[in-house]
């Protein structure tokens, strides 16, 4: 585990796992995942069009919020 900008991270191959501190009121959980995605526009577009609260880059899931990134 490393410390990045003040929190801790666990690097994986092709990912990084962030700690932070629980600010939404839902207590410790995971909350959200950062995704980088080939169509961002066709990800939220499809998520919109299975009734999922969704913006112009992230869409929630069960409570999860997922950051989308522009591949």
């Amino acid at each position: 585990m490393e410390v990045v900008g003040g929190v801790p991270v666990v690097q994986l191959n092709n990912a990084g796992l962030r700690f932070v501190v629980p600010s939404d009121g839902r207590g410790p959980g995971l909350s959200a995942v950062d995704l980088t995605v080939r169509d961002l526009a066709e990800v939220v577009n499809r998520a919109q069009a299975r009734g999922l609260a969704a913006g112009p880059d992230r869409v929630e899931i069960c409570g999860v919020r997922f950051h989308l990134r522009q591949a």
